[in-house]
C-alpha cells in the first residue's frame, strides 16, 4: 500500500500422480496354428509408460514371444480352446494398471480333395488320389467309400491313395473321400 506496510500469503500445491490405463486390446478369434499377436499399444500414462507385463492367467499354455512388450505374439495352440492374457502397465512412479483380453482359437476345418476324374481302360488298375487333402494343423486320416458303379475292391481304404482293378466292361464308379484331422472334424 501507500505506507510501505507488506502483506504474504502462502500456497501449498500438492502433485499427484495420475494413474496410468492399461488397454489390453479387444477380444480376438483366431485360427488355430495361426500367429497371434496381442495388442496393449492403447495403454497410456500422463508421463509415458514405463514397462509392460503380459501374463497367460487361463487356456492351454502357450509362449509369448516377448512378454514385456506392447505387442506381443504367440503360435495358437492347435484345436479349439479359449486363452486369457492379462497385461499390466507400470509407469514412471511404480503406478500400475492391470487389462485383460480374451482370445478364442477355433480349429480350421481339414479339406477333403478325392483327385480328378479318371477314365481308364477294362482290367487297368487304378489309383485313387486323396493326396492333395489336407489339414493347416498337420495330419489327416482317409476313408474311402464307393458311392456308386459295380463295386470293387480297395487295396486300403484308409490310404491316401487305395488301388483296385478296373472291371472288365463299360461301367462308371464313383468314390467319396472323407478325412479327418487331429481333432475330429471332417470334409468330404
Amino acid at each position: 500500500d501507500n505506507d510501505g506496510a507488506k502483506a504474504t500469503d502462502s500456497v501449498t500445491v500438492t502433485l499427484t500422480n495420475v494413474l496410468p490405463t492399461a488397454n489390453a486390446g479387444v477380444d480376438q478369434t483366431a485360427v488355430s496354428g495361426a500367429t497371434v499377436t496381442l495388442d496393449g499399444s492403447a495403454s497410456k500414462d500422463l508421463e509415458g509408460v514405463v514397462t509392460y507385463s503380459w501374463v497367460q492367467s487361463s487356456g492351454s499354455a502357450v509362449t509369448l514371444s516377448d512378454a514385456t512388450a506392447a505387442n506381443p505374439t504367440f503360435t495358437a495352440a492347435l484345436g479349439d480352446a479359449v486363452l486369457e492374457f492379462s497385461l499390466t502397465v507400470t509407469d514412471d512412479d511404480g503406478e500400475t494398471a492391470t487389462d485383460s483380453v480374451i482370445v478364442t482359437l477355433t480349429n480350421m476345418l481339414p479339406t477333403a480333395n478325392a483327385g480328378v476324374d479318371q477314365t481308364v481302360v477294362s482290367g487297368a488298375t487304378v489309383t485313387l488320389d486323396g493326396s492333395a487333402s489336407k489339414d493347416l494343423e498337420g495330419a489327416v486320416t482317409y476313408s474311402w467309400v464307393q458311392s456308386s458303379g459295380s463295386a470293387v475292391t480297395l487295396s486300403g481304404a484308409t490310404a491316401a491313395n487305395p488301388t483296385f482293378a478296373a472291371a472288365l466292361g463299360d461301367a462308371v464308379l464313383e468314390f467319396s473321400l472323407t478325412v479327418t484331422d487331429i481333432d475330429g472334424a471332417t470334409a468330404t
